[in-house]
């Protein structure tokens, strides 16, 4: 891991930018965490949207919120996403971006699909190793907090990744994920789970999110539908959001 900038963000946070190696990938990050911070604590790693990036402005501040607590928060950008955006789609405008993403997204083969939530995992994963190094954030309990196709591709992470405790997923139906074995993928994750869907949702219906919600494995998990479209996730979900990394990540 290279740390490639240290900046105060006032107000006790430390914002860290890295980039690490994966493969034949650098992936670019972030860690947040409290000013002065020394020797493990809880931490939780943030999947951010599709055509969204690691430093969308949700994130920061679930990781201020956070950072109060004396936690620690670790974001990446996902393949094809904010520093690693293809060339030829730096310059698009937010609807020509978002329409191009859904299209790859829409059109992948089965195979291909498969392979790129491996290379997301494998990305998680080294992530997790890395920052765990970190004198800052060290080997504590960990969640996770991915929606739409931050749940894409959390739940391959989910039914692998044993270091991660209870996460918070949504936006999400269980035939936009990639199918049966994406279910039963679901079905292999265990932990805690908060899940969040849109009434309105104008790219997931709320059948196929409820199909995903069903299939996971969790004895302890939560159903939220509110009302709005796909973006319009109430704040008050961030409140429960975080009270529930409270009660299973330490208080």
């Amino acid at each position: 891991m290279d740390i490639v900038s240290e900046t105060d963000k006032g107000g006790g946070l430390i914002e860290r930018r890295f980039d690490l190696k994966v493969g034949n990938e650098v992936v670019p990050g972030v860690v947040w965490s409290p000013e002065g911070a020394t020797g493990p604590r809880p931490k939780v790693l943030f999947g951010h949207g599709g055509t969204q990036h690691k430093k969308v402005g949700h994130i920061p501040a679930f990781a201020r919120r956070l950072a109060a607590h004396g936690w620690a928060s670790v974001a990446i950008d996902a393949p094809d996403h904010g520093d690693r955006v293809p060339a030829e789609e730096r310059d698009l405008e937010p609807m020509q971006r978002f329409e191009r993403v859904r299209y790859r997204m829409n059109t992948l083969t089965g195979q291909e699909r498969k392979a790129r939530a491996q290379a997301a995992v494998a990305e998680w994963q080294a992530t997790i190793d890395a920052v765990q190094e970190l004198d800052n954030v060290g080997d504590g309990p960990t969640g996770y907090w991915g929606v739409s196709m931050g749940t894409m591709f959390g739940v391959p992470l989910l039914a692998v990744e044993k270091r991660i405790s209870c996460a918070v997923l949504g936006l999400m139906g269980g035939r936009l994920g990639g199918g049966n074995r994406y279910l039963e993928a679901a079905g292999q994750i265990t932990i805690p789970l908060q899940f969040m869907l849109q009434q309105s949702d104008e790219l997931v219906p709320v059948e196929s999110g409820i199909e995903l919600y069903d299939a996971f494995g969790s004895g302890e998990k939560m159903l939220a539908l509110n009302p709005g479209a796909h973006a319009a996730v109430p704040p008050y979900m961030f409140d429960i959001n975080q009270q529930f990394f409270q009660r299973h990540l330490g208080g």
